[in-house]
């Protein structure tokens, strides 16, 4: 939900994105969880949409949230949403987030 908060220019760049960019892209976590916390009907789904890029070692984005710190369902759909990336077709050219 987050990723309409991010120009669509980013998401379609095929070479190494700037650091703003970079940002702009990580945000997109945190824009998700303002749009899911003003909803009476999704604001419970806020937390697992913003920790969909965390990682149990506390890499991940946009909070640099451990292994502690996750639910079960963020973790979820952290796995939901790299199986995602891996299979899109209509995603355009891979390339490293960092």
């Amino acid at each position: 939900m987050g990723r309409v908060a991010v120009p669509a220019r980013i998401w379609q760049e095929t070479a190494p994105l700037t650091p703003d960019d970079w940002e702009r892209v990580r945000l997109h976590a945190y824009h998700s969880e303002r749009v899911l916390s003003r909803s009476l009907f999704l604001a419970a789904l806020a937390p697992a949409a913003t920790a969909h890029h965390e990682r149990l070692d506390g890499s991940g984005y946009h909070r640099g949230m451990g292994e502690a710190e996750l639910t079960p369902a963020a973790r979820v759909l952290a796995a939901a949403a790299g199986r995602g990336a891996c299979i899109c077709v209509t995603c355009g050219p891979r390339r490293s987030f960092g």
